[in-house]
C-alpha cells in the first residue's frame, strides 16, 4: 500500500510539472527558442492570472520609435524607388552613389530609420501595389 501511494504521488507531481512546463515549451517552439519564454510566461502568469490585470504583452514589442533602425531586403522595384528618391533629393551627382551606399548593408539588404522608410516608400504602398520589400518583412534592429 505504501508503494502505491509513493507511485501515485510521483505520478501526480510529474503530471503537475508537465502541465506547468508545457506552456513554456510551446512558447519556445513558437518563437524558435529565441526568447526566455519561461521567464516571460511567469511574468504573464503573475500579471494576468494572479493579479487579474493584463498589463503587458510580454511576447510582442508594443512600442516602436519612428527613429528605430530597420533592415529590409528591397526588391528591384524597391531599389528603383530608392534611387529615384535619392536622385530627387541630391542635386550634386557626385554624392548620389554615396547616399545609396549609406543605406546599403549587404547584398540586397538596406538599413534605414523607420521614418525614412515611410517617407520614401509610403506613397507607393497600398493594397495591390508592386512589392517593395521581399516577402513584406521588416526587421527591427
Amino acid at each position: 500500500m505504501k508503494i502505491i501511494k509513493i507511485i501515485l504521488v510521483w505520478l501526480i507531481s510529474w503530471f503537475i510539472s508537465a502541465l506547468l512546463l508545457l506552456p513554456c515549451f510551446l512558447i519556445d517552439l513558437i518563437y524558435k527558442f529565441k526568447i526566455d519564454s519561461h521567464h516571460l510566461f511567469h511574468l504573464w502568469w503573475y500579471d494576468f492570472i494572479l493579479q487579474n490585470k493584463p498589463k503587458n504583452n510580454y511576447f510582442i514589442k508594443n512600442e516602436i520609435n519612428l527613429n528605430d533602425t530597420i533592415t529590409v531586403q528591397l526588391t528591384d522595384y524597391g531599389k528603383e524607388l530608392l534611387i529615384k528618391n535619392i536622385n530627387k533629393t541630391f542635386i550634386l551627382e557626385e554624392y548620389k552613389n554615396d547616399a545609396i551606399n549609406s543605406y546599403k548593408k549587404e547584398d540586397d539588404f538596406y538599413e534605414l530609420q523607420l521614418w525614412d522608410f515611410m517617407n520614401m516608400f509610403g506613397q507607393h504602398m497600398f493594397n495591390g501595389c508592386k512589392q517593395i520589400v521581399v516577402n513584406n518583412k521588416i526587421k527591427f534592429n
